[in-house]
Parts: C-alpha cells; sequence; structure tokens
C-alpha cells in the first residue's frame, strides 16, 4: 500500500496523492507504439522485438524460468524507472532479487511485495498499486518498466475474494470477476504523450498447459507472449524462450526492414 518495509523511514510525503483503482486512459489519449524499447535479452531484442508502451506476457510452467528472465531484463533493460511487482511470491525471493538481479541498487527500482501469506485483498491491491505508482512516474515524462510476478497470484487472489462472497465458480473454480479484474490491470499500461509504461506480466501456466483460463485470457489482453518451454529448460538453455511459440505483436512497428527480413 506504500508503506516501507526496509525499517528506512518513512517515504516522503508528496504533495498529491493518487487512487489506486482508476479507470485506464481512453483509447485516444494512447500513443502509436513506434519506438523499440531494448530489454537487454538478445533473443527478445532480435527475434521479440518490444516496443515502448507495450504489454508482454512471459508464459511458463513452475521452476522453468520465469523469475530467472524477469531478472534479466531488469538488469539489463534501458528503462529509466523501474517498477517491480511481487505478487503472492515467496518472500525468500525479494531480498534475493535485490541482492542478485540489482546488485543491492535500489537508486531507480521500487519493489512492491505482497508475499504469499498475505491476505488476498493484500495481494490484489498490491498489483493495483504498482501499477499506480507506475503511472506516476509515466505522468511524469518518464519511460517506466513495469515487471509483474505473477498474474496467476494475482487472479488466485480474487478468487479467494471472489467465492468467499458468493460468486459461482466458471472455469477451473475461477469466478466471473477474475476475468473482468484482468484487462482493469493491464489496460493502464501503455504510452501517452507524456511517457511510456512497458509491461512484462508472467503468467504461471498450470501443469504447463498453455490453454490453462487464466494464460488465456491473459494472452487475449496483452501484446505479445514470450513462450517458456521445460523441454529446453532441461536441455540447459537460458532464457529457453520458445520462438516460434512466442510473438511479439508489434514488432514490425519497431524495427527496419533489414532487421525484420
Amino acid at each position: 500500500l506504500g508503506e516501507p518495509i526496509d525499517e528506512k523511514g518513512k517515504i516522503k510525503d508528496l504533495a498529491e496523492s493518487s487512487a489506486i483503482n482508476k479507470v485506464s486512459m481512453s483509447p485516444l489519449e494512447r500513443g502509436v507504439i513506434d519506438e523499440r524499447f531494448s530489454t537487454g535479452v538478445k533473443a527478445i531484442d532480435s527475434m521479440l522485438t518490444a516496443g515502448k508502451g507495450q504489454k508482454v506476457g512471459i508464459f511458463a510452467g513452475s521452476g522453468v524460468g520465469k523469475s530467472t528472465l524477469m531478472g534479466m531484463i531488469v538488469k539489463g533493460c534501458e528503462a529509466q524507472i523501474k517498477v517491480v511487482a511481487l505478487i503472492g511470491e515467496r518472500g525468500r525471493e525479494i531480498p534475493e532479487f535485490i541482492h542478485y538481479n540489482l546488485n543491492n541498487n535500489l537508486e531507480n527500482t521500487i519493489i512492491v511485495a505482497a508475499t504469499s501469506d498475505e491476505s488476498a485483498l493484500m495481494r490484489k491491491y498490491g498489483a493495483f498499486t504498482a501499477m499506480a505508482i507506475a503511472e506516476f512516474f509515466r505522468d511524469k515524462g518518464h519511460d517506466v518498466l513495469l515487471m509483474m510476478d505473477s498474474v496467476t497470484r494475482f487472479a488466485m487472489a480474487q478468487r479467494e475474494i471472489g467465492l468467499s462472497t458468493g460468486e459461482p465458480p466458471v472455469s477451473r473454480g475461477y469466478p466471473p470477476s477474475v476475468f473482468a479484474l484482468l484487462p482493469q490491470l493491464m489496460e493502464r499500461a501503455g504510452n501517452n504523450a507524456k511517457g511510456s509504461i512497458t509491461a512484462f506480466f508472467t503468467v504461471l501456466v498450470d501443469g504447463d498447459d498453455m490453454n490453462d483460463p487464466i494464460a488465456d485470457q491473459s494472452r487475449s489482453i496483452l501484446d505479445g507472449h514470450i513462450v517458456l518451454t521445460r523441454e529446453l529448460t532441461e536441455q540447459g538453455f537460458y532464457p529457453p524462450i520458445n520462438l516460434l511459440k512466442s510473438a511479439s505483436r508489434v514488432m514490425d512497428k519497431v524495427v527496419n526492414d533489414e532487421h525484420y527480413n
């Protein structure tokens, strides 16, 4: 909720405040995605080139390497401000992420953490808080990277809330509110006349089934998907990106003809 957990004192009060839950910008306020965003990961920059303001999903089963790839992107990308939302993940990952992926340097990085032992409401609002922080810096004119790990834990939090309020489970136990909530979060990323939010959302694919309801719904909202496969991990390829199963929907708009060919 924006409260510091590093015991370094209160974060300086700002003169303005912002709602955590708000509607995304009007479609006509959005800029066209025509500028490339360098992630520093060669497989992505060459074959699945991202654009500033793009929303990309990283899809993989458990233990395949989503968090590792996420760390590589945070470490190597060109964004001025980085917002990392660790939602419903293990508490151990947070100090490790700061130490190994950020070299203990949080100069331009904000981490929003709601670990798996937090309440479902805190996990849900952690994701919206991270998006509100990213929007704040975008509207100041920055190019912002938003990394969220993971959409699935966020959806599971809303599933708990929905089922407890009496909603019917409609798809693998997920109530209808989960499928309404995903676009409310994801559509807030993008670029406008001031700056951009380039967002990477990790999606835990249940049982390596790419047609799992959350994976399927996320893929339909996002502007690209990076699929990591267990077969490549077992062969020692890192990052284990299956290029033929992956796609960037804006690549042809952000690279030149020579690169595209």
